[in-house]
């Protein structure tokens, strides 16, 4: 009896080992201004995930390894081909910079192994260049513009106007939200553009004031940003109630700018630390780690690596076909995704969070800046596969999965 016993465990053993160890690299940047976003943050994400995984899968300890890709594309190929190459690692996490993002991709692609991203704004992720073992987990630049103008029509907006740079990305916002504006039954009345790093901004503002319009959506990023926003604030831009709506901010760019500033601008946003118990839990435990709060990306970070080993668990091996196949069934529910799951194009979808950012006084400290306005349904905040210019199949094309549900 003793002999089969200790032959069965044995036999299990050597099964754990044949199916080979899992490793997970986090590539992220830890030297430039991204660092702040990701960083040393989004390794801590994946280290918290594992885990709350038992830091095992497959029978055996899951291995993490982090690299900094210094916001450098050459830098980050170069550490990918080593890692899925010379290193054994079968998932990459995070990869902040939509471009580092798309170059990683397609070195996915051609190694069939499986990409976590959670920083990349890109659409083309999950669009154009979506190749069936990549996944766009946190946002997108659809989405960000969706969430807001199905939230603010939640809230009985019906016409909005659009401040944007007059470059390719800002044309693409642009387009964007009249197309969404559309999809809602709203009215777009109109835009009005800046030039990149531009030091007069009254006549964008004296259009948008002139439209009428009860959203003015600023589209531009970075010092633009800032500047629209302190003139804004100048010239009390907002007495005629008319509501002041931008893409997104990180915690780092609300703190750098000021609530001042900031105050009553409203945005959608995938994750926010105070949003629910869950997230405040969550979060608390990556608060001891790193003595600040976590962010969109780095919740992000957590949530792929944690279902990436929920999911290769469930499968039995780590193949990746397998494991994407078993992602693409799983209900995804943790500290940062709501009502989520993955489309065939490797897009996870969730709710998202329309919120107003605080006054100085309304604020009780450096990490208390939303107040949550609505929760905006992940079908709405997202795109359909059918028009994301995936050219994988859609869900219902895809054969039924038959390994074992992921235990939850």
């Amino acid at each position: 009896m003793l002999r089969a016993v200790l032959g069965l465990a044995l036999a299990t053993t050597l099964g754990s080992a044949a199916l080979g160890q899992v490793k997970i690299g986090v590539l992220t940047d830890m030297s430039s201004p991204m660092a702040d976003i990701a960083g040393a943050g989004s390794a801590v994400a994946a280290r918290l995930a594992i885990e709350d995984r038992n830091g095992v899968a497959l029978g055996q300890p899951v291995e993490l390894i982090v690299g900094d890709h210094q916001n450098r594309a050459d830098v980050a190929l170069t550490l990918v081909r080593q890692w899925y190459d010379r290193d054994g690692v079968d998932a990459i996490a995070d990869v902040p910079n939509s471009g580092i993002a798309m170059a990683v991709n397609n070195v996915a692609r051609q190694r069939n192994r499986i990409a976590l991203f959670s920083s990349p704004l890109s659409d083309r992720l999950a669009g154009s260049d979506c190749n069936g073992v990549a996944f766009s987990w946190t946002w997108s630049m659809q989405s960000l513009v969706r969430a807001a103008v199905y939230g603010q029509k939640a809230q009985g907006a019906d016409s909005w106007f659009v401040i944007g740079a007059d470059y390719r990305a800002g044309h693409m916002w642009e387009d964007a939200a009249r197309k969404t504006v559309a999809e809602v039954g709203g009215r777009f009345i109109g835009a009005a553009r800046h030039a990149v790093g531009a030091t007069e901004y009254d006549a964008v503002f004296q259009a948008a004031r002139n439209s009428n319009a009860k959203v003015v959506l600023i589209t531009s990023a970075g010092a633009d940003l800032v500047a629209l926003l302190n003139r804004a604030r100048d010239i009390n831009f907002t007495a005629n109630g008319q509501k002041i709506a931008i893409l997104y901010a990180f915690d780092t760019d609300i703190s750098a700018v000021g609530l001042d500033t900031m105050q009553g601008v409203e945005l959608a946003t995938p994750f926010y630390w105070n949003m629910d118990e869950r997230s405040r839990l969550w979060s608390k435990r990556f608060h001891e780690r790193t003595g600040r709060k976590p962010n969109m990306a780095q919740a992000g970070v957590y949530s792929s690596v944690l279902n990436y080993l929920a999911a290769v668990d469930a499968a039995g091996r780590k193949k990746p076909e397998f494991v994407a196949a078993q992602l693409r069934t799983m209900k995804i529910d943790d500290a940062f995704a709501r009502n989520a799951h993955l489309q065939a194009n490797g897009r996870l979808v969730h709710d998202m969070q329309l919120v107003r950012i605080k006054s100085p006084r309304e604020s009780r400290g450096p990490w208390d800046q939303f107040v949550q306005i609505a929760t905006v349904p992940a079908e709405q905040a997202f795109p359909t596969v059918a028009g994301s210019q995936c050219a994988l199949p859609h869900d219902s094309d895809y054969p039924a999965f038959t390994g074992p549900v992921a235990a939850r």
